[in-house]
């Protein structure tokens, strides 16, 4: 499985060859199926997550909890020699 066909950023070409980019832990690139989660969230339930006063805040709040779930256990899955997870993603 090719990860890359996974981040659509690095579908480009810079100086004729495929664009690198080594993550900073400043700014992440993002896979695909990231970003179509997070424009349904803005379109469905844009709001505070955790902060359960407006229904739109606890349709967040519902969305991050399985978004969350959902995304460790595919990753963990799809990815498991080559994803690594940082200690405060697995233990929020």
């Amino acid at each position: 499985m090719d990860v890359r066909t996974h981040f659509p950023a690095l579908d480009r070409q810079v100086y004729g060859k495929p664009l690198i980019y080594f993550d900073n832990a400043a700014t992440a690139q993002r896979p695909d199926t990231v970003l179509a989660l997070q424009q349904r969230l803005c379109v469905e339930a844009n709001g505070n997550i955790h902060r359960a006063v407006h229904k739109l805040s606890a349709d967040a709040t519902d969305f991050y909890s399985d978004s969350f779930s959902t995304g460790m256990a595919n990753s963990a899955r799809s990815f498991p020699k080559s994803t690594a997870f940082p200690l405060g993603v697995i233990f929020k």
